[in-house]
C-alpha cells in the first residue's frame, strides 16, 4: 500500500495535533526523566496516581518529538496506567446495572484513561510513520493500541454500555494498517499480565473479534473478564481469511473498513469488498471442545464448562429469533433470583422452615402436623398432679397421663406466622416497564434502583401485577442507557413447585439440602420435567435426594438441558422414593431393634 494511503488511514484515528515541547509532570521529555516520575508515584492510592495520570497521559499524546522518543515515553507509564485502571474497577465491577454516583466517575476516569492511552500510542504510530523507522517498533505502536482499545471495549461490555463507534473504527483501521504494512504477524513481547501470549497484532485483533462475537450482552462481568483471560490462549488458534479465500467454517466477517464489530458473514449478502475479512474459528473450537470434557485442562484457562459450551455455541452457530416481538405496555412484578423466588413459589415461607413445615411433610391429612400427630404437648404446670414427684419435670407430658396443655404445634404456626411477616421484606418485588414481549419472553426496562444481583443469566420470577402465581423467567441480555437498563428475558416455564435438593456423596454424610425448583413437563415444546439448581453445586450423572411434597426421592441429574453463570436446568430420572412418616417409622424400629439388641447379649 502505497504512503498516501497508509496516511489515509491514519487520518481515520482522528489525533491531537503535537504541539507539546515539554512535560509538565517532569523535568524533560525523555525515558529516563518519565520513568523517575512513574517510580515516585504513591501506587496504592489510585485515586490520586489517577487524577495525576489523567493529566499526564494525554500530555504525552500532543508532545511533539521523534516517533521512537514518543513510544519509549508511552512504554514508561504503561504498567502506572492500567494499574490504576485495575484498581479503579474495583470501584464500578459487581455493582448494580445503573452505577451509584462514585461507582460511575470511576468508570468514566477508567475508560477515559485507557483512551487516553491508546491515542498516546497511536499519536507515537504517526511519528513513527512520519520517519525512518523500524518495523518492530511500528508494530509494537499498533500492537499496544490495539491491546489498549481492546481493553476499553472489555469493559464496556462489563458495563453493558454501548462501545464507542470510534474505538471499533480504530482497532479496524489499526488491523488494517498493520496488513497493509506486513506487520500483522510479527512476533511481538509483552509483559503485560494475560497479554504475553498475544504477540502479533492479528492474534491481538482476534482477541478482540471473538470477544465481541461470543455474545457479550448475555455474559456476567465476571465470564467475560474468564472469557478474556481464555482468549490469550485461544486467539492465536483461529485464522483471519480475505474475501478471495473464504471457507464454510467462518460465522462472522469484520469490515476493516467498517466502524463496528464483527457481523455474521451471511448478512453481508452479495456485498464483496478487500477490506473484508473472515474469522475462522475451525480449529479453535475444535480444540475448546475437546477441553469440555476435561475439567483441568477448562480451568486452566479459567473456565467452566458451561461458559466454553456458550463460547462454542456463540462461535458456531447463528442465533436465531424464535418468536416475533410485539410492542408491549404495562407492568410485571419481578422478584431477582433463586432465594426470592423461592420464598414466593414456597407460598412465602423461608427456605429455613420450608425443609421441616408439617404441610410438606406429607402430613396434611394428621390434624396439626407431625407434632401433633406424635401426641407431644408442651407440659402444663399448673395442673400437675401435686403427688408426682416427677411432676415439675421439664420434658413432655405423656399422653396417657394429660389432656390438658398447648399443642406445640400451635407455637409452631405462631412462629411460622412472625416469621413470615419478618422475612417478607427481604426478599422485594419490583414493578418494571414491558417495552416488548414475545411468546418466548419479554423486553423490560428498568427505571428504578437495580438490585446488585440482576446480572446476565440471573432466575427471575415474573408475574402481572394482581396474580399469584408466578412464571420463571433468566435474564439474556442487558443493555445499560442513560437512566434506565433494558433486560431481555426468556420464559422457561409458567410454574414451578419449591423443592429442596441434597447432592449423595460417596463416602460420608450427604450435602446439606438447597434450594431447587421443580418445573413440569411441557409436551408442546418438547421438554421433560426437569428442576432448577444454583448452577455451582448440581452437575450431570449426579444422585440427589430431592425433598418435596413431603416425600424424599433419589433422583439422577441425567442431563443439563439449560445454563447460565447463575443457574442450571437439569432433566433427571427417578431412582427411588420414600414418604417422610414411612421413613420417621423405620428409624423408630431400628433404634428399638437396636435397644432390645441390648438386653438379648
Amino acid at each position: 500500500m502505497s504512503t498516501t494511503s497508509s496516511q489515509d488511514l491514519l487520518a481515520r484515528l482522528r489525533l491531537p495535533e503535537p504541539e507539546l515541547k515539554q512535560l509538565s509532570f517532569c523535568k524533560s521529555p525523555t525515558p529516563k526523566s518519565v520513568s523517575a516520575w512513574v517510580d515516585a508515584l504513591p501506587l496504592t492510592r489510585t485515586s490520586f496516581v489517577s487524577a495525576l495520570l489523567y493529566s499526564a497521559v494525554p500530555e504525552l499524546a500532543r508532545l511533539k518529538t521523534d516517533g521512537e522518543n514518543h513510544l519509549q515515553l508511552i512504554e514508561a507509564v504503561r504498567p502506572a496506567v492500567q494499574g490504576s485502571i485495575l484498581g479503579l474497577s474495583k470501584t464500578f465491577l459487581n455493582q448494580p446495572i445503573i452505577l451509584p454516583e462514585p461507582a460511575r466517575k470511576a468508570a468514566t476516569v477508567a475508560q477515559a484513561l485507557q483512551k487516553h492511552l491508546s491515542n498516546a500510542y497511536c499519536c507515537a504510530l504517526r511519528d513513527l510513520m512520519s520517519g525512518k523507522s523500524s518495523d518492530e517498533l511500528r508494530a509494537l505502536a499498533i500492537h499496544r493500541a490495539m491491546t489498549s482499545l481492546g481493553q476499553l471495549l472489555l469493559r464496556s461490555y462489563q458495563l453493558y454500555a454501548p462501545a464507542m463507534s470510534q474505538a471499533w473504527r480504530e482497532v479496524n483501521t489499526l488491523y488494517q494498517l498493520a496488513e497493509s504494512l506486513s506487520l500483522s504477524k510479527l512476533t511481538l513481547d509483552d509483559p503485560l499480565p494475560h497479554h504475553r501470549n498475544i504477540t502479533t497484532i492479528e492474534a491481538a485483533y482476534l482477541r478482540i473479534t471473538l470477544l465481541a462475537s461470543c455474545r457479550p450482552n448475555q455474559l456476567r462481568q465476571n465470564d467475560l473478564y474468564n472469557v478474556y483471560r481464555a482468549l490469550e490462549t485461544l486467539a492465536p488458534k483461529a485464522r483471519l481469511e480475505s474475501e478471495s479465500s473464504l471457507s464454510p467454517d467462518g460465522l462472522y466477517s469484520v469490515m476493516l473498513d467498517g466502524a463496528g464489530p464483527p457481523v455474521y458473514r451471511n448478512r453481508l449478502g452479495l456485498y464483496e469488498s478487500d477490506a473484508i475479512r473472515q474469522i475462522n474459528t475451525s480449529q479453535l473450537c475444535n480444540e475448546l471442545a475437546a477441553m469440555v470434557s476435561a475439567p483441568d485442562k477448562l480451568r486452566e484457562l479459567s473456565l467452566n464448562s458451561a461458559l466454553a459450551s456458550h463460547m462454542l455455541n456463540a462461535w458456531q452457530h447463528t442465533a436465531q429469533r424464535t418468536f416475533d416481538r410485539h410492542a408491549g405496555e404495562g407492568k410485571l412484578d419481578v422478584t431477582v433470583g433463586l432465594s426470592n423466588l423461592h420464598f414466593y413459589v414456597a407460598d412465602e415461607t423461608p427456605f429455613s422452615m420450608f425443609v421441616r413445615q408439617p404441610s410438606e411433610m406429607g402430613l396434611e391429612d394428621s390434624d396439626e402436623g407431625i407434632f401433633k400427630k406424635r401426641s407431644l404437648k408442651l407440659k402444663d404446670r399448673i395442673n400437675a398432679a401435686a403427688g408426682d414427684p416427677w411432676g415439675e419435670a421439664f420434658d413432655v407430658a405423656r399422653p396417657a397421663l394429660s389432656n390438658s396443655g398447648a399443642a406445640t404445634t400451635n407455637v409452631d404456626e405462631s412462629i411460622r406466622r412472625s416469621s413470615r411477616l419478618r422475612y417478607r421484606g427481604e426478599h422485594p418485588v419490583f414493578s418494571v416497564d414491558i417495552v416488548d414481549v414475545s411468546a418466548g419472553g419479554y423486553c423490560l426496562e428498568w427505571h428504578t434502583e437495580i438490585p446488585l444481583q440482576l446480572k446476565a443469566g440471573e432466575l427471575l420470577g415474573i408475574r402481572e401485577p394482581g396474580r399469584y402465581k408466578w412464571a420463571i423467567a433468566a435474564v439474556r441480555w442487558v443493555q445499560q442507557a442513560r437512566g434506565s437498563s433494558q433486560i431481555g428475558i426468556q420464559l422457561l416455564s409458567p410454574q414451578a413447585q419449591p423443592a429442596a435438593a441434597a447432592v449423595i456423596q460417596k463416602t460420608g454424610d450427604d450435602a446439606e439440602y438447597l434450594r431447587v425448583l421443580a418445573l413440569p413437563a411441557q409436551r408442546l415444546a418438547n421438554r421433560p420435567a426437569s428442576l432448577l439448581t444454583n448452577a455451582v453445586s448440581f452437575h450431570e450423572q449426579q444422585k440427589i435426594k430431592l425433598y418435596q411434597g413431603g416425600k424424599l426421592t433419589t433422583l439422577q441429574l441425567t442431563r443439563r438441558l439449560f445454563t447460565t453463570g447463575t443457574v442450571s436446568q437439569f432433566a433427571y430420572k427417578a431412582l427411588a422414593t420414600a414418604n417422610i412418616d414411612d421413613e420417621e417409622q423405620d428409624k423408630s424400629r431400628s433404634k428399638a431393634d437396636d435397644f432390645a439388641a441390648v438386653w438379648r447379649q
